[in-house]
């Protein structure tokens, strides 16, 4: 959040990609204030395919946040190993369920 609030206040031209959704939070609730940062994410058509959801890049960034993570989906597009995929779906769901701040191992 620092390092995106110092870009801002420099109106520097660039991309600051996270998957940190928390700053999103932090802009809501105004306890971070940016002035000139613009929120764009990149176009992704999703399309049913016989294996299921099918993600296609669109490599368009358009207006607006992602909301959401597309690792899972992106690593399996790419080949990852479904048991692996399989745990840390599991992980991260039951990180999510307990409300902890995984990046500090604490309660939130």
């Amino acid at each position: 959040a620092a390092f995106l609030s110092k870009l801002d206040a420099t109106r520097c031209y660039g991309i600051f990609s996270t998957h940190h959704h928390k700053i999103l939070d932090m802009i809501d609730r105004k306890s971070l204030c940016l002035e000139s940062t613009v929120e764009m994410r990149m176009g992704v058509e999703r399309s049913l395919g016989p294996d299921g959801e099918q993600l296609t890049h669109t490599w368009q960034l358009v207006p607006g946040r992602s909301k959401e993570s597309l690792a899972f989906q992106v690593a399996r597009m790419e080949g990852v190993d479904e048991g692996i995929l399989s745990l840390a779906e599991r992980l991260s769901a039951d990180i999510d369920q307990m409300g902890f701040d995984a990046a500090r191992g604490t309660e939130v």
